[in-house]
């Protein structure tokens, strides 16, 4: 389950749809343990993949230091011409996030969160999913949530939505054990 997909969000009135889209493919393809569906997606230049790599570093936000680790690039991308967001899919987590060079104006942001939480909010009352607190440090800002069983191999999964001034990405992903709660199967 490796690769990165871009789907088109040329109208505003379109993006909330466009996240909501995307992220329900990464959180089925997560929590299912299934392959990403990319469909209508076709392969990005090899160059924008690539580029999603980082070197480890040292960031200071206010009196704190922050060590990140280094961030491998996607094993394969996907595009589709245009696109406002990204989808980085790993062996343990998938992605949505803005592709690079593409802004949210504060607007966009708050229509993207209202969606996440809609979306949240009816798999909690279907039954299938809890909502989890999460303590992300300042600036960041976060909602979460996550299903109430593990999955089929045992693991646990979180999806999440992260956000700062500057970016917005959400996504779902395998939780270490040791941050896993949930009883075993």
């Amino acid at each position: 389950m490796t690769g990165l997909v871009t789907v088109c969000g040329a109208a505003s009135a379109g993006l909330p749809d466009d996240w909501s889209d995307l992220f329900e493919r990464c959180r089925v393809s997560v929590e299912q343990g299934v392959p990403f569906e990319a469909r209508g997606l076709e392969r990005a230049p090899e160059e924008e993949r690539l580029g999603m790599a980082s070197a480890a570093r040292t960031v200071k936000a206010g009196n704190r230091i922050h060590k990140l680790p280094a961030i491998k690039a996607p094993d394969a991308l996907w595009h589709v011409p245009g696109g406002r967001f990204s989808v980085a899919i790993t062996e343990s987590n998938c992605t949505v996030r803005q592709r690079a060079g593409q802004r949210l104006s504060v607007d966009e942001k708050q229509d993207l969160i209202a969606r996440f939480k809609e979306d949240r909010d009816a798999l909690v009352a279907a039954g299938s999913h809890e909502m989890r607190i999460v303590q992300p440090g300042r600036p960041v800002q976060q909602f979460a949530f996550r299903p109430l069983r593990r999955m089929a191999d045992g693991k646990c999964v979180i999806s999440t939505i992260s956000w700062t001034l500057k970016w917005l990405a959400g996504g779902t992903g395998v939780q270490p054990d040791r941050l896993c709660d949930l009883p075993e199967r």
